[in-house]
């Protein structure tokens, strides 16, 4: 596990370093106004995202249904209340992305409702501890990267690509172009939508965290991984963001994980 983020972060910060100096050039050269790429990135990537933050807070509340806990129905109703309001912000995040948004919630919205209640029902329950602290680091991170990326874009003003007038107006990613401001030609860093799709990254912590799945671990890396950089590409053909941008937002999601793992997973993690 040591080596493996040694590797990670020492890759990410490598990227970093050579793209600050190639970002403007790589998204010239890249510009593709309505790419096929960034269209199937738009809302796709939203739906195993979302489908996996309804299955952890079922599995939490699984066998919270049956046991005899101080305050029960108060756990049931703040778990309630947390699945509607991820189903909430599904639906605002399809409605602002696109404008097919009607037929993608009528497509994925009944998948992710049934899906995530048909397999949360068929955990064995001898797993079920192992899931409820995946579970929680999950939602964990997918809950701390919505809010802090927000605050972020809010906070940390750089142009978009696509919203360039001429190069003058392009600013490298360590050096903000001023402060306190939400409008989305200026919300350039870091990429949300490239930050929600790391947020699989926790699917990696199955095999890590459960022996009879560790030979699934470099798959399961290797699709992750495809998944991060098929967005992260599709966000700089559309001129939304600059590869830096992506790659702020992948360091930032893994060391989420990182951090909150070790609390919440050691010593389940095998080095």
């Amino acid at each position: 596990m040591k080596k493996l983020m040694i590797i990670t972060y020492s890759l990410l910060g490598l990227l970093l370093v050579v793209f600050s100096f190639l970002d403007l050039h790589v998204s010239q050269a890249l510009y593709r106004e309505g790419s096929v790429i960034g269209n199937l990135t738009l809302v796709s990537i939203y739906i195993p995202v979302y489908f996996l933050a309804l299955v952890s807070v079922l599995v939490i509340l699984r066998p919270l249904l049956i046991s005899k806990i101080p305050y029960k129905a108060l756990t049931h109703l703040i778990l309630g209340g947390m699945y509607l309001l991820i189903v909430m912000v599904f639906i605002y995040q399809v409605v602002g992305e696109s404008d097919n948004w009607f037929i993608w919630l009528l497509i994925s919205l009944p998948v992710l409702v049934l899906g995530s209640v048909l397999l949360v029902l068929v955990i064995p329950k001898d797993d079920l501890f192992n899931y409820q602290k995946l579970s929680v680091l999950y939602l964990g991170v997918f809950f701390i990267m919505n809010i802090g990326f927000n605050a972020f874009k809010f906070f940390w003003v750089r142009t978009r690509f696509y919203h360039l007038e001429d190069a003058s107006d392009f600013s490298v990613w360590f050096i903000p172009q001023g402060f306190f401001n939400y409008a989305d030609e200026y919300s350039s860093m870091p990429s949300g939508h490239v930050g929600t799709v790391a947020l699989l990254i926790g699917l990696i912590f199955i095999p890590l965290v459960m022996d009879k799945y560790k030979r699934y671990l470099i798959p399961v890396i290797g699709v992750v991984t495809f998944l991060i950089l098929f967005t992260a590409l599709g966000r700089v053909i559309d001129g939304k963001h600059y590869v830096t941008d992506t790659l702020i937002s992948m360091t930032l999601v893994l060391s989420m994980y990182v951090y909150l793992s070790r609390a919440i997973l050691v010593p389940q993690i095998k080095e």
